[in-house]
Formats: C-alpha cells, structure tokens, sequence
C-alpha cells in the first residue's frame, strides 16, 4: 500500500530536495517554454520544439502528481497558489517572449487600410473557424500587404504595425510589441513567487509530541 506520509516526508528531506521541488520544477517549465518559443522563431526543426513544449507537460503534470500521491507536501495551500502563480509565468512569459522577440528582430511599419473582407480563420488544427477580417495594405516600404484583425478597420485608417520579414512571427500592432519587456518583468515577478510559495509548501510540519 502507497505510503503518502512516508513519502510525503522523503520528498521535503533535506534541503536539497526541497530546492528542487520550489525552484526547480517552475524554473524548468518556464525556461522550455522560452527556449522552445525562440527556436521556432530561428526556424529550428518543429520536432525539436515540439519536444520541449511536450517535456512543459510532463514536468508541469509529473510535479502534480508526486505532489497528490504524497499527501501535497506539506501545506496544500501554499502549493496551490505556487501551482497558479507558475502557470501565470508561464502564460505571461511565453506570450512576452514572443513580443521581445518581435520587437527585436521585427521592422516597424505605417500602413494604410485600402480594402477589407471577410475571411475565416482557424487559430490551430483541430479548432473552429471563427469570424475575422483581411484588412489590404499599402505601406510605407511595401513589406507588408494584409493583416488580419478580428474587427474591421474602415478604409483609409492608418496601422502601425510591426511584422517580421522571415515570416515566423506574428505581425503586431506596435503599441503591443512595445509591452513585451514589462510582461517579461510581470513574468519573471510570477515565477519569483511561484519559487517562494512553493518554498513554504515544503517546508517540513512540526512534528507534535
């Protein structure tokens, strides 16, 4: 039979350990992330990438598991807002990466709306095609000839966009792409808390005489 308390007790032994299971399980997850979103932005193989945000899962799924099957070691409450505070980082984080990213390798843009029409799109395979609107450019350098916004803009309205000329990133408005460095702070602020929650979740209970 699954001895929970034992294990319970072997999981938060030493400080070691207990390093491991407050920094290192939120570190892993957010650090693949990262690393998995600006490979495929370096055109790196879709199998590597896909790997990494595979081993996110696992890490993210197996650290929920061992904490379950040991009782939650010690203070579930802790855990639980540890848990949130890592999915909020990993969230904020990999959307921030990928504006960085953007505004980094990106070239802004001043575009005008010339034409609009209806188009449905399908965010990834497997989802419903919803309702969006192909907006035809004319830009300042010709870069960039439509964008596709889920609101219509009226012809003759002025866009600021910036849009990478590789083609791996998606185009943003400016005004957005200039928040990937605060979120990248909102981030890492998430994970600092997640690793302090986490911390006192396996801090050992008192034994009661």
């Amino acid at each position: 039979m699954w001895d929970m308390e034992g294990q319970a007790e072997w999981l938060t032994a030493g400080w070691g350990r207990r390093l491991i299971l407050a920094a290192g399980v939120p570190c892993t997850a957010v650090g693949l992330a990262a690393g998995a979103l600006y490979l495929d932005s370096g055109g790196w193989s879709v199998l590597l990438t896909g790997l990494m945000w595979l081993l996110v899962v696992v890490v993210v799924a197996a650290d929920l598991i061992v904490h379950l099957t040991a009782g939650g070691p010690e203070r579930p409450r802790f855990y639980g807002a540890g848990a949130a505070a890592m999915i909020a980082s990993l969230m904020v984080g990999a959307f921030a990466v990928s504006l960085w990213m953007l505004h980094t390798r990106g070239v802004q843009t001043e575009c005008t709306v010339t034409d609009v029409t209806r188009v449905w799109v399908r965010e990834s395979p497997g989802d419903d095609r919803d309702l969006a609107y192909r907006h035809r450019l004319d830009c300042a350098d010709s870069g960039l000839e439509t964008y596709v916004l889920r609101s219509p803009e009226d012809p003759g309205t002025r866009l600021s966009l910036v849009y990478d000329p590789a083609g791996r990133l998606t185009t943003m408005p400016r005004g957005l792409v200039a928040l990937g460095p605060p979120l990248l702070w909102t981030s890492g602020a998430s994970l600092a808390a997640a690793v302090l929650l986490r911390g006192f979740a396996v801090v050992p209970r008192r034994k009661r005489r």
